[in-house]
């Protein structure tokens, strides 16, 4: 899943009438839903934007469930533009998470995170890797 999945999510949501116009500015009007739009209606506490974003929520977690029960990962850090949702995003995650997997509760408060560079924590991790080469390489011709 990712932010991208926001308008499949809103337009899946409103097909089946869980979000409707009475709660919500998603509404067959808005089409198409830009991502960057529904995450500013859940910033300005739109009840059907906060229901797309519980959905990815849940989606989200099923995927990190899965992975956990496999890998076994000591942290999983989400990252991307969709971190800057903060708790909207985690929150869901995380309380769908506890009920995927409570044996998984047991384990220390921050399993799941953000990522602290949002949508650059992909080019600073790059940046980082290509640091730590270039100094084993150094390193290497002592």
């Amino acid at each position: 899943a990712s932010g991208s999945s926001l308008g499949e999510i809103a337009e899946s949501l409103l097909i089946s009438g869980e979000i409707g116009s009475s709660d919500s500015r998603i509404n067959d009007e808005a089409r198409p839903f830009q991502n960057e739009w529904i995450a500013q209606l859940v910033l300005d506490g739109d009840l059907g934007a906060r229901k797309v974003l519980d959905r990815l929520g849940y989606w989200l977690a099923l995927g990190i469930a899965n992975l956990v029960n496999i890998f076994d990962p000591e942290r999983i850090v989400i990252g991307g533009a969709i971190t800057e949702l903060g708790s909207y995003l985690i929150d869901p995650v995380r309380e769908n998470f506890e009920l995927m997997t409570p044996e998984q509760s047991l384990r220390e408060e921050g399993l799941i995170t953000l990522a602290k560079f949002g949508n650059r924590a992909g080019a600073v991790g790059a940046a980082l890797l290509a640091k730590e080469r270039f100094l084993d390489m150094e390193n290497k011709k002592r």
